[in-house]
């Protein structure tokens, strides 16, 4: 009785938490703050305030209520298009007058980011075939809507950019939809997706503010000035060592056995029991998830970063207070993430380890 209670409890946060998180997409203005913004996005007890909520709302949902997780990562990728055309858009680049007015998005704006959360979708309901259809309908429909736009507005020449800002919108699309999509393809790999995912989300993540708080604290060897002034060596050693260590400690968790019990909490045993505990993979392959996750994690970091520098951006938004905006906290997975799921799907699948 009292873990049908518990569990109970467990799925009433994870819907509110949802309603909090849909509530903010809606009604909370999230665009992108600049390096001149008097009230800074990031700010340490925003910080731990922040990572306080979505980290058990994260575990909580991907592990028992699958559903949440779901639309809560089709938000992230559908605001976070949002946030990558924010970013780019031309009034932005140009530090003119006004660069800073709030962005109106167009018809086709909504239709990339509506194709992105339609990704998403796809692969929770498809999985691997989602991926490829996903992709394929959105570069049909992308391209013939474009095509469609420009014979409508009638230029003649056409302008220079024309297909500059196909290929702007073809690229956010991959490198953030598609991309973030294999998230809930990776749920659907094995018995055990939701306690994978909860994994790579919590390395992606903590090694992320390892790197931000020893790079702060220790740089002293900036790793690339020009694209992340901030990034430092100290940093990046930091990030692989932590994921490293974290992703070393899951592992031992899952031999005590601890989170056996937690998968007694499910209201579904047959479908959840086993998403509640951690892979009985060997120690290799967390090991190898942990470097996956955080050394491709830091490339991903790197082209996040040119793209606000290329908009003059400080944040990609704030969606997430005290820590950015949605590209801020996802970046790690826009070019891990295809990776990671390979991985899991030709070599650990595979056994070749």
């Amino acid at each position: 009785m009292a873990d049908e209670t518990t569990a109970l409890w467990m799925q009433a946060f994870s819907w509110l938490g949802l309603g909090y998180v849909i509530y903010r997409a809606l009604f909370v203005d999230n665009g992108p703050t600049f390096e001149d913004d008097p009230s800074p996005a990031r700010n340490h007890l925003l910080r731990l305030t922040t990572a306080a909520f979505y980290v058990p709302f994260v575990i909580v949902s991907a592990v028992y209520v699958p559903n949440v997780i779901h639309i809560f990562m089709t938000i992230m990728v559908t605001k976070g298009l949002g946030e990558f055309i924010e970013c780019l858009i031309p009034a932005r680049a140009s530090k003119e007058e006004g660069a800073k007015k709030k962005y109106k998005f167009s018809r086709m704006d909504r239709l990339v980011q509506l194709l992105g959360g339609l990704q998403v979708v796809l692969c929770h309901f498809l999985s691997e075939l989602g991926l490829s259809l996903g992709l394929a309908l959105a570069f049909v429909i992308i391209l013939c809507f474009f095509l469609f736009k420009t014979v409508q507005e009638g230029h003649n020449p056409l302008p220079p950019n024309t297909v500059r800002n196909l290929a702007f919108y073809l690229f956010g699309w991959v490198w953030i939809a598609w991309t973030i999509s294999h998230c809930p393809a990776i749920y659907h790999t094995s018995p055990y997706g939701g306690s994978i995912l909860v994994m790579l989300l919590l390395t992606g993540w903590i090694g992320d503010g390892a790197a931000y708080y020893v790079g702060k604290n220790f740089g002293r060897h900036k790793a690339m000035p020009n694209v992340s002034p901030n990034k430092s060596w100290e940093g990046i050693i930091a990030e692989i060592v932590f994921a490293v260590l974290l992703c070393y400690g899951f592992k031992q968790m899952q031999l005590s056995g601890v989170t056996d019990k937690h998968a007694l909490l499910a209201t579904k045993p047959i479908a959840l029991t086993s998403s509640a505990r951690l892979p009985p993979y060997d120690t290799i392959h967390y090991i190898g998830l942990a470097l996956l996750t955080s050394c491709l994690g830091i490339f991903g970091d790197a082209i996040e970063s040119l793209i606000k520098r290329m908009g003059n951006i400080k944040d990609s938004g704030v969606f997430f207070p005290g820590h950015g905006g949605i590209l801020d906290r996802f970046d790690a997975f826009f070019v891990s993430g295809p990776f990671i799921y390979h991985y899991l799907i030709h070599v650990v699948g595979a056994g070749h380890l």
